[in-house]
């Protein structure tokens, strides 16, 4: 019984430092207007740690506590949810040790997180990605005469996908 609470109280620990680990990526690009989101690293730690439903409960609570303290929309907690639990279903089916395993991790999480986004950019950002670096691709790629949904959904991956590749290695 006392190795369950134990494991309780680090579970807690664990969900709470990489909550706030979230956070601290996500308001550091913002503040220095990085191209990038740093807001999954944490996420992707709990998946790791926890599994697929740990990463799912960080992702989706670092998004709600970012759009309660900080400002934003709370929807955007379903891509950190998503994020984390596509991080740990992989992590518990095989290991990605390796440079390829850990670059198809990364593809499918700029993935899982451009398909997952986009749709809310179109809805409540009015088709912006919330970044202004992913913003000029999407300006830029609009100025030539792309589609609208092709501009917003290139300038989410412009963001994500470095941001992701990154975060994969780091983790």
């Amino acid at each position: 019984m006392l190795s369950r609470r134990i494991w309780g109280v680090q579970a807690v620990a664990i969900t709470s430092i990489c909550i706030l680990l979230d956070l601290a990526g996500k308001n550091i690009a913002i503040a220095l207007s990085l191209p990038l989101r740093l807001d999954c690293g944490g996420t992707m730690m709990s998946a790791f740690l926890l599994g697929p439903v740990g990463g799912a409960a960080v992702g989706f609570s670092a998004g709600a506590i970012q759009s309660i303290l900080f400002g934003g929309f709370a929807a955007y907690a379903l891509p950190g949810a998503a994020i984390g639990l596509s991080v740990g279903l992989v992590l518990k089916k095989r290991r990605v040790h390796t440079l390829f395993g850990a670059s198809s991790l990364g593809i499918l999480v700029t993935l899982v997180s451009v398909l997952t986004s986009v749709p809310l950019n179109l809805l409540i950002l009015g088709g912006g990605t919330g970044n202004v670096w992913g913003d000029g691709v999407s300006a830029l790629l609009s100025d030539w005469g792309v589609s609208r949904i092709f501009c917003v959904a290139l300038g989410e991956f412009y963001i994500d996908f470095m941001d992701r590749m990154l975060t994969v290695v780091a983790v």
